[in-house]
């Protein structure tokens, strides 16, 4: 079973993850005007 503390790192490590992917999408949509 998935404990409180294994729960609050996935969502801690998905929302990095998802803001790493936001920023290389910036970068790329700056590179391309």
């Amino acid at each position: 079973m998935v404990s409180k503390e294994d729960n609050s790192i996935m969502i801690i490590l998905n929302t990095y993850i998802i803001s790493k992917w936001f920023n290389v999408d910036n970068k790329i949509v700056n590179h391309h005007p």
